[in-house]
C-alpha cells in the first residue's frame, strides 16, 4: 500500500506514522504478498463460537507457531465440519489484517480434516489438469450400447461385487457373455494394473462395454481410482467405459473420465445389461399373433382351394354347355344368313319378272304404235325405215334402263353379301377369342395348371386312382406323385389327421431324380 507522505508529521528527525496508517500499510503489504487464497495445515485450539452470529473464532497452530483465524457461519455450514480443539485440519483461507487490533489473521473459506487434505489437493490437481485439456467435457461422453454383444468386467476375483454383477446380469439377460478380467482394486500399483487390464479388455473380440467395479471404502481405499494415468487410460479407450466405484457419495477421477458413472456395481449391471424379459414377452405375443395370422391365411387358402376344386369339377359341364351354345349359335347364324340371302334373291327374281313384264307390255304397246305409224306411211320402204329407227331408239332406251336396274340390284346384292361376310367373320372371331379364354381357364384350373403352381397329384400306385378324401392312403402303401417336371414314388409311413402345419414325414431322393421311401433301394 502506498502511504500518503502529505499526511505524515515532520518532527525534523524522521517521518512519523499514525497507528492506523501503519496498520493499513502492513495490511496492504501482507495482502499483496499473499494474493488470493492459500492452504494451511495445522491443529485447532481456542475454538469459540459466538452465540448471536454463529461465527467461529479460533487459533491454527503447529509445533512452532500459531495464527488467529475466523470461520464465518456461512462458510462453516458449506464445509460441513464442526471445528473442535485438537482437530488437525486443512484450511483454504485468505490472509488479512484485522485493523481494529492490528493483528494479522486468516479468514477461513473452507475446512476439512487434515488426513483428507493431501488427497483433496491431488484430486483437485488432476481434475483441473484434465479439465484444462477439455478431456472431461460432457460432449466427449459416448453412448453405452443398449444391447452389447459382450461385456468386460474389471474387478476383484474374490469380492462380492463380481457375484452381484453376474447375478443381476444373469437375471436381466443371460445371453450376454460377461468376460471377467480380474484385477486388484486396493493397494500399491493398482492404477498400473487396471490400466493394463483396460488395454487387454479392448483387445477381446466383440466387447462393446468395459465396466470398472469396486465396492465402497475409505478415501484411502478408493484413492487408486483418482490416478491420472488410469484416467487417461479410460479416456483413450476405444470401447465405452462404465465406472462403478464405491457408493453414491464417492466421486473419483475415474467416475469423471468414464463415459457413464453409476453409484454402485449393481446399478452398473442394470444400466449395461438390458432386461430382455419384456422383449421376450413382446416376441411371444408377436409370435402368437403371427401364428394365428398364418393359421387364418392357411384356412383362407384351403377355403379358396376347395372352392377352386368345386369350380374345376363343374367346369367340364359348363364348358360342354358353352360349346353346345356356340354350335347352336353358329347354326342359327348360318341359317339366318342363308334365309336372308334367299329372300334377297327371291326379291331380285320378282323384280326381274316385273321388269320383264313391263318390257313386254312396253314392247307390245310400241308394236301397236309402230303398226299405226306404218299404216300411215306412203310406201313400204319408208315404213321400214321408220320402223327400224323407232325400234333402235326403243331398244337403246330399254338397254340403258335394264343396265341401270341390273347395276343397282347387283350393287345392292353385293352390299348384302359383304355385310353378311363381315358379320359372320366378326362373330367367328369373337367365338374364337371366347374359346381361347375358355381354353386358358381350363389350363389354369385343370390338373396341369395346379401342377405348375407347385402342387402335386397323388395316385394309388397299384390301382392308379387319385388319392382323395373318400380314397385315403393307408400306412405302408406306396403312392405315385405327379409334379411339374417329374414324378415321385412315395411310401406312406404314417397317416394322421389333417393339420395346417407342414408334415414332417421323412422321404429320400433317389439318384435318378424320383423320390421314394427310405431304404427302398431306388
Amino acid at each position: 500500500m502506498a502511504i500518503d507522505s502529505g499526511r505524515l508529521k515532520n518532527t525534523g528527525i524522521q517521518d512519523v506514522f499514525t497507528v492506523s496508517e501503519l496498520t493499513l500499510a502492513v495490511k496492504g503489504t501482507i495482502e499483496s504478498a499473499f494474493p488470493g487464497t492459500i492452504f494451511l495445515e495445522g491443529e485447532l485450539s481456542n475454538v469459540k463460537v459466538a452465540k448471536p452470529s454463529g461465527h467461529a473464532y479460533l487459533t491454527l497452530k503447529d509445533d512452532f507457531s500459531q495464527i488467529k483465524a475466523v470461520f464465518f457461519r456461512g462458510a462453516m455450514e458449506m464445509s460441513r465440519i464442526v471445528p473442535k480443539d485438537g482437530l488437525k485440519v486443512l484450511v483454504r483461507a485468505r490472509l488479512t489484517v484485522y485493523e481494529a487490533r492490528g493483528e494479522y489473521q486468516l479468514v477461513i473459506l473452507s475446512m476439512e480434516a487434515s488426513g483428507l487434505g493431501r488427497f483433496h489437493l491431488e484430486f483437485r490437481r488432476v481434475k483441473e489438469l484434465l479439465d484444462s485439456e477439455g478431456l472431461l467435457a460432457p460432449g466427449r461422453k459416448r453412448r453405452i450400447p443398449s444391447f452389447p454383444r459382450k461385456v468386460a468386467l474389471l474387478t476383484s476375483r474374490t469380492g462380492s461385487v463380481l457375484w452381484d454383477f453376474l447375478r443381476i446380469s444373469g437375471q436381466r439377460n443371460p445371453a450376454v457373455p460377461i468376460v471377467v478380467v480380474p484385477v486388484r482394486v486396493q493397494g500399491a500399483g493398482v492404477p498400473e494394473e487396471i490400466f493394463s487390464a483396460l488395454l487387454a479388455a479392448q483387445a477381446i473380440p466383440e466387447v462393446d462395454v468395459i465396466v470398472i467395479a469396486r465396492g465402497g471404502g475409505s478415501v484411502e481405499d478408493l484413492w487408486p481410482f483418482n490416478s491420472e494415468r488410469l484416467a487417461r487410460g479410460i479416456l483413450s479407450s476405444s470401447v465405452p467405459v462404465v465406472s462403478a466405484v464405491g457408493h453414491e457419495t464417492d466421486i473419483t477421477i475415474a467416475d469423471l473420465a468414464s463415459d457413464l458413472r453409476v453409484a454402485t456395481p449393481s446399478e452398473a449391471a442394470e444400466k449395461v445389461i438390458s432386461d430382455n424379459r419384456p422383449i421376450l414377452s413382446s416376441l411371444g405375443i408377436l409370435d402368437m399373433r403371427s401364428r394365428r395370422e398364418m393359421l387364418r391365411l392357411l384356412a383362407d387358402v384351403q377355403s379358396k382351394r376347395k372352392s377352386l376344386d368345386e369350380q374345376l369339377h363343374r367346369f367340364p359341364h359348363r364348358l360342354s354347355s358353352r360349346v353346345h351354345s356356340l354350335d347352336w349359335f353358329s347354326r342359327r347364324m348360318g341359317a339366318s344368313m342363308g334365309a336372308r340371302l334367299y329372300i334377297a334373291r327371291k326379291q331380285l327374281d320378282r323384280q326381274s319378272e316385273v321388269m320383264r313384264s313391263l318390257v313386254t307390255a312396253q314392247k307390245n304397246l310400241s308394236s301397236e304404235k309402230l303398226s299405226k305409224w306404218v299404216s300411215r306411211l306412203r310406201s313400204p320402204s319408208e315404213a321400214t325405215m321408220v320402223t327400224h329407227r323407232l325400234l333402235s331408239a326403243f331398244f337403246s332406251r330399254l338397254s340403258q334402263s335394264l343396265n341401270v336396274t341390273i347395276g343397282e340390284q347387283a350393287a345392292r346384292l353385293s352390299f348384302y353379301e359383304d355385310r353378311l361376310v363381315r358379320s359372320m367373320s366378326l362373330s367367328a372371331s369373337r367365338l374364337r377369342e371366347r374359346l381361347g379364354h375358355l381354353e386358358g381357364s381350363i389350363a389354369q384350373l385343370g390338373p396341369m395348371g395346379v401342377l405348375q403352381k407347385g402342387y402335386a397329384l397323388l395316385f394309388h400306385l397299384e390301382s392308379g386312382q387319385l388319392v382323395t378324401q373318400s380314397s385315403p392312403p393307408q400306412k405302408g402303401e406306396r403312392l405315385s406323385a405327379m409334379m411339374e417336371g417329374y414324378s415321385l414314388i412315395l411310401s406312406v409311413e404314417n397317416v394322421a389327421a389333417a393339420h395346417l402345419e407342414a408334415p414332417s414325414f421323412p422321404v429320400s431322393i433317389s439318384p435318378h431324380g424320383a423320390i421314394g421311401e427310405e431304404n427302398s433301394g431306388g
